[in-house]
């Protein structure tokens, strides 16, 4: 997804820098073309759900200030992880189950190669993932692939930035990508062992102006954009470096939710930490302090109906006001 860095403007910019998200957010346009002589992870082997990896990434390269080692393709998805358990970072382009286009399980050929490159000087390299040619798993029942796509993902050593470069494709509608017709691509660290989502990113809105949230949690309930990204978008993910951020993590129970007027807290040890509210624009509508306390209000009924995020320290938990 790169090079030529077009900001959508002040929408997403505003709600990755006022939210103090991890990552800021960047469309723009760029001639997709497929890695010069990469190297193949599915071994020419027709995949549907198999593992490839675990591949050094060969620099460093912290995804929501986790440091990630390694990388694999599993299931049609590729992951980084640091060799250990936990934790596991996803990368998510189109909200569907991929596999290899030939469908013809006794035939070990592969329609849709998975590979990589890396490209550039130490310092300066970009590690690129491709995946070239895959089918949708939903059409294995009728054991015929009408559907493609490509996609590529970069990984830049020298800003930490990631990109998803989208390439063609002829999904024309977002009930063919899944049975709830949504389509929000997602960066995500993820805990499989206790089902916690550490951290995730997620795009919403329209394709026109895309809108990049950060959540805690997996209870997205994003709204879904109007369409699926077009051939040649390019989604940036750049490390926000401000100095200020305050990333500890915070412990703390929310309820009602949704709520009409009042939201109770209740943290793991008293705490002493300021908090605001955001719109889903990134727009801050509320904010305040919390003073050495384990219990604590705030105040919604004056917010209009919707959803907004709570930010507390570096904790971002969503909430609808009804």
């Amino acid at each position: 997804m790169k090079r030529i860095t077009i900001l959508i403007g002040a929408l997403a910019f505003a709600i990755t820098s006022n939210a103090q998200n991890f990552y800021s957010f960047s469309q723009s346009t760029s001639t997709y073309a497929d890695l010069d002589q990469p190297i193949n992870m599915n071994f020419s082997e027709n995949w549907s759900t198999g593992y490839y990896g675990s591949e050094p990434i060969s620099f460093d390269f912290p995804v929501f200030d986790q440091e990630m080692t390694h990388f694999y393709f599993d299931g049609g998805v590729f992951y980084l992880t640091d060799e250990t358990s936990l934790p596991i970072v996803e990368f998510g382009l189109f909200e569907t189950s991929i596999r290899d286009r030939n469908f013809d399980d006794s035939d070990d050929a592969s329609f849709s190669p998975v590979s990589y490159q890396v490209v550039g000087t130490a310092g300066n390299r970009i590690l690129k993932f491709e995946v070239k040619n895959a089918g949708l798993s939903s059409e294995q029942p009728s054991g015929t692939s009408t559907h493609f796509l490509n996609y590529q993902i970069w990984l830049y050593e020298s800003d930490n930035a990631i990109e998803y470069h989208y390439g063609s494709h002829n999904i024309t509608s977002l009930t063919t990508l899944n049975t709830e017709g949504v389509f929000h691509p997602y960066l995500s660290m993820l805990a499989f062992t206790d089902g916690i989502i550490y951290n995730r990113g997620a795009i919403s809105g329209t394709l026109a102006s895309p809108v990049y949230t950060e959540f805690e949690d997996d209870d997205e309930d994003l709204i879904s954009m109007n369409g699926i990204a077009t051939p040649n978008t390019v989604y940036r993910f750049e490390v926000i470096t401000l100095s200020n951020h305050d990333k500890e993590k915070v412990n703390f129970a929310m309820y009602p939710n949704p709520t009409s007027d009042v939201l109770n807290l209740t943290f793991s040890e008293n705490l002493d930490k300021n908090y605001s509210v955001y719109d889903l624009l990134g727009r801050e509508v509320l904010n305040g302090k919390f003073e050495n306390t384990s219990e604590a209000q705030i105040s919604v009924e004056n917010l209009q109906i919707g959803t907004y995020i709570l930010r507390i320290g570096g904790t971002n938990k969503k909430f609808i006001k009804k």
